[in-house]
């Protein structure tokens, strides 16, 4: 009786050994939270709050580098490492390759042909029609270049994204600063590679309309009597 209790009791001991073992080791194995990768608080005019800091992302439109001649090209070359030399606060150059989205702009022609003249509007009804089937058919992707800023004020931050603007302009490169809006679906993007969804046209579309912030309580829904057998 004593040995067949001694024996229950060494089993049950070496369970509970083998699952403490098997709960650690998942536990240092498991994803890490949303936190641990995405520690953005929030925005605020398109700047990112990450902890102490501000951080503004500022898109890249740069000249037609292929298009210029040899002697112009060198030009280009050296007034862009002295525009970047010349800066004497941090900043980050990011590259990543997005897909065309053509569905703006072929709004925009949409609402465009409604005020314009009948050819004007069939032109541009045209070509509306011709960017949306050439989407659907294949995909177009293309590379974007962003300039990141950071500071641990607002106010700072405005200072060094001007400092930024003003010296990248010198060599023909305009830098433009995100908004609150373009700067959620370019990290939407970033985590979901090839996504067609972007959230700021799907607020803007109405998406959230029917929702109270921070509630989530549907308002203006319909209600259906139950009737009776």
């Amino acid at each position: 009786m004593l040995v067949s209790l001694l024996i229950s009791l060494g089993i049950f001991i070496a369970g509970v050994i083998v699952l403490v073992v098997f709960y650690l080791k998942n536990k240092k194995t498991s994803k890490p939270q949303v936190e641990s990768f995405f520690p953005v608080e929030e925005i605020v005019n398109g700047a990112l709050k990450i902890g102490a800091s501000y951080v503004k992302i500022l898109s890249v439109q740069p000249v037609n580098y292929y298009l210029l001649n040899p002697s112009d090209q060198q030009a280009f070359e050296e007034a862009l490492m002295d525009a970047v030399r010349s800066l004497n606060i941090p900043f980050q150059v990011f590259s990543t390759v997005r897909s065309v989205d053509v569905r703006i702009p072929s709004m925009q022609l949409k609402e465009i042909s409604v005020h314009e003249t009948p050819v004007r509007a069939k032109y541009a009804r045209d070509l509306a029609g011709f960017l949306e089937a050439t989407v659907s058919e294949k995909a177009f992707q293309q590379r974007n270049t962003f300039v990141i800023v950071w500071s641990d004020s607002l106010q700072d931050l405005d200072s060094r994204m001007y400092q930024a603007i003003e010296a990248f302009s010198r060599a023909r490169v305009t830098l433009i600063p995100l908004n609150t809006a373009e700067s959620i679906d370019l990290l939407y993007e970033l985590f979901n590679r090839d996504a067609i969804f972007k959230p700021a046209l799907a607020v803007q579309q109405g998406a959230l309309e029917k929702f109270v912030k921070g509630k989530g309580i549907v308002i203006h829904a319909e209600t259906k009597e139950v009737g009776h057998a």
